[in-house]
């Protein structure tokens, strides 16, 4: 990859498209169609040109979430609340693709915050074709495991 190198000599570049990262990568990364025209997706790669890649794309799914803002000066969005996220291991499960997917659950919610609305925090981590993904958000163990099965090529 072609980018400056940082202070610890890995190397950061940020794309405007899902499609040019993919195009640069020279693969087919998993895509979900509940992810198009999502105005505030930021996506980062970051590697060290020789052992490892890290992607990251967030937020990469909206869903439902409101009065979301960027940061002034960094590279992520905040929400009005806050998680301390302490997870716990909540089932694994054969996706409709045949992928095996942990799920994880924030275990921090108090019931005063799930009576305003505000739910758990979730993570669904996977392997594709040697690639991991991690999908997290805000949302309904149901609705996770709806989000990765509609991930496809």
């Amino acid at each position: 990859m072609i980018a400056d190198q940082d202070e610890i000599g890995d190397y950061r570049k940020e794309y405007d498209t899902y499609d040019a990262l993919c195009e640069e990568l020279g693969i087919k990364l998993l895509n979900s169609d509940l992810s198009k025209n999502n105005t505030l997706m930021m996506i980062q790669r970051k590697t060290d040109n020789e052992n490892w890649e890290e992607i990251r794309i967030s937020p990469y799914i909206l869903g439902d979430i409101s009065k979301i803002e960027k940061v002034e000066g960094e590279n992520f969005y905040s929400w009005e609340k806050d998680y301390l996220e302490t997870f716990a291991f909540v089932e694994s499960y054969q996706s409709k693709q045949g992928y095996l997917v942990n799920i994880l659950q924030d275990t921090t919610i108090e019931e005063k915050d799930r009576n305003m609305g505000y739910k758990s925090k979730c993570y669904a981590i996977f392997v594709a074709d040697g690639i991991r993904y991690t999908l997290s958000g805000s949302i309904e163990l149901e609705k996770m495991k709806e989000l990765v099965d509609s991930m496809h090529y």
